[in-house]
């Protein structure tokens, strides 16, 4: 039975500061319960628990929590939070155990600004922007909508959406991009509120996709409800070769898994919203848990 220790930020095992959002809990549950299906053991442990290759202790459910010790662990899956020595925790445990994802890979889908640079010609017109030079950058957005976003971060944290002539100084904080504003309104057939087309990749291989719509406003994630579409509801095969594309900058990774956003227009515009290195393998509004767990099984068997 191969050993992935998934890794959390923080300085507690304790269950309360592990899973601190409501639901997390349960879902980290199923998804040990179908690791020792597939012959994989699944535990949680913290950056200063990792030993070279050995984990002085982590937590398990099994029925119920306990505690392990001493774990030989064959793969870290990461999970730590964005910002602070994060890059530089990975990359000293990169060194002993192999890391899903690849430090690299991760950092060109998590650095926004890096993801633009790399896939350039998928993406909607972007700039570093700073307090001071707002003004000049906002003006060279076609768009009459803007997007601001800091360069590392998830969930919406930080993005703020608003027509040029309404940014100021205080929307724009340490580190930012800003981005011309896709409108995906009347992309997808019969979709009217915004939204993003989600397709996550595994070595390569499509193995889920899912439309996520606004349930209000125009942010779409925390705020998602999704929507089944077939490939005839959307321009399948023009996303398949923009995927092939990207697996193509991250072929020498392995195993990789990560999800790629995409807006698309009513005039049939496609652009990478985001790229993220680790996608959250349970189901939002909408969806079958059933779908995510053929996706983890199959995550597991590839170990």
């Amino acid at each position: 039975m191969k050993n992935l220790v998934i890794l959390f930020s923080g300085t507690s095992l304790a269950i309360n500061h592990l899973f601190k959002k409501v639901g997390m809990e349960s879902v980290y549950q199923n998804f040990m319960h179908l690791g020792k299906k597939e012959g994989v053991f699944i535990s949680i442990s913290i950056p200063s628990l990792v030993k070279g290759i050995r984990i002085e202790k982590a937590i398990t459910y099994q029925g119920k929590w306990t505690t392990v010790q001493n774990i030989r662990a064959d793969y870290i899956f990461d999970k730590l939070s964005y910002g602070g020595r994060r890059k530089q925790i990975i990359k000293k445990v990169s060194k002993h155990i192999k890391v899903i994802n690849d430090p690299d890979l991760s950092l060109i889908c998590d650095n926004k600004l890096l993801t633009y640079k790399t896939f350039l010609q998928f993406s909607p017109q972007t700039f570093s922007v700073t307090r001071e030079n707002f003004r000049e950058v906002v003006e060279k957005i076609q768009s009459r909508k803007i997007v601001l976003k800091p360069w590392y971060g998830s969930n919406s944290n930080g993005i703020v959406i608003k027509k040029k002539s309404q940014v100021c100084p205080k929307d724009i904080g340490n580190q930012y991009i800003v981005q011309e504003y896709i409108d995906t309104r009347g992309g997808i057939k019969g979709i009217p509120r915004p939204n993003t087309l989600r397709f996550i990749v595994f070595n390569g291989e499509i193995v889920f996709y899912t439309l996520e719509t606004a349930k209000e406003g125009e942010m779409i994630s925390g705020n998602v409800k999704a929507v089944k579409v077939s490939k005839n509801d959307i321009p399948f095969r023009k996303i398949k070769k923009i995927l092939n594309e990207i697996d193509y900058v991250f072929r020498n990774y392995f195993p990789r898994l990560y999800c790629v956003d995409f807006s698309i227009t009513k005039e049939g515009k496609i652009c990478i919203a985001e790229i993220n290195s680790k996608p959250g393998l349970y189901p939002s509004e909408g969806e079958s848990q059933a779908d995510y767990d053929k996706v983890i099984k199959r995550f597991f068997r590839s170990l």
